[in-house]
Parts: structure tokens; sequence; C-alpha cells
């Protein structure tokens, strides 16, 4: 008998990630880990004020398909202070909305 391994995250686990992380910002259920490191990114990206970027975040993350996966394989853990432990999942995609490549983890 052959045992299949199948690596981590499914298709179904970046889907449902992809679902919690809509559902966490139209909830306010989010925070930057390091807003040091995004703010410049925010700024490139045009927005009146960072924390406006939550508004930017779910149309984008609409675009999204399961298949713009980028992290590893299992997804990294976080080093980050303030998320310390926790997975990240990198997605990379061609945006229709911002007409331009973009990467997000989340």
């Amino acid at each position: 008998m052959t045992i299949v391994s199948q690596q981590r995250p499914s298709k179904r686990e970046i889907d449902k990630r992809l679902k919690e992380a809509k559902t966490a910002i139209l909830e306010g259920r989010v925070f930057f880990a390091n807003y040091g490191k995004i703010y410049k990114e925010v700024i490139a990206l045009r927005v009146e004020h960072p924390d406006a970027i939550w508004k930017l975040l779910v149309p984008l993350l609409e675009e999204i398909e399961l298949d713009d996966y980028e992290g590893g394989r299992p997804p990294q853990e976080s080093y980050e202070p303030s998320i310390t432990d926790l997975e990240l999942w990198a997605f990379a995609w061609d945006s229709c909305l911002l007409n331009k490549r973009m990467y997000l983890k989340i």
C-alpha cells in the first residue's frame, strides 16, 4: 500500500484562510503586525490614510485565486513579536484593481 502525502496547505485550507481574512477585515478584527514594514507600501498605493488600507484589502482578497498561493509548504511561522508562531500565508497575483503585481501575507 502506498501512502500519498499531501503537502500543506491544501486548496481547501487556502480557500478557508482567504475567507477568514475577509471576515476578519469586515468585522474589524485586524491589525498590522509591524506597521513600520508596511508604511512605504501603503503610501505607494496612494491610500489617503494607512487605516484606509483595510477597505482596499477586501476587493484585493477577492481577486486572489487558490493557485496564487506562493508561501511555504507548510506555511512559515511568523517571527514578529505580536504574531509569534502564527502561520503566514503568502499570495502573489496580478491585480486588475490596481493594475500591478501584488504580494500579500495573511
